[in-house]
């Protein structure tokens, strides 16, 4: 861990709060094409799109408080690395008051 990170740690056992505030997450699936899954989220699950990146390699997608992030992964094979793992976008406000707690 690091020295700016074990700092963060000590100050929130202390009782000191971050003034960074995480205002949503959204758990992140990698698919091949992220247009087609934008479409079937949107067409058959109900989400709506939020945005999309101009050359469509990522879109979050919401439906009623859920979100989920659609993230373009050409190569599967490397998913064989991290698949007992989970990963997570956050929205945050103030991000800075986060890395200086």
């Amino acid at each position: 861990m690091s020295d700016t990170a074990k700092g963060s740690v000590s100050r929130v056992l202390a009782g000191s709060r971050p003034s960074g505030r995480v205002t949503a997450s959204a758990p992140i699936i990698l698919v091949r094409n992220v247009r087609n899954s934008v479409s079937f989220f949107t067409t058959v699950l109900g989400f709506e799109i939020r945005q999309q990146n101009a050359d469509w390699s990522a879109a979050p997608v919401a439906r009623q408080g859920a979100r989920f992030l659609l993230i373009h992964l050409e190569n599967f094979g490397a998913l064989r690395a991290t698949e007992q793992h989970f990963s997570a976008y956050l929205w945050v406000d103030h991000v800075d008051g986060l890395y200086n707690a």
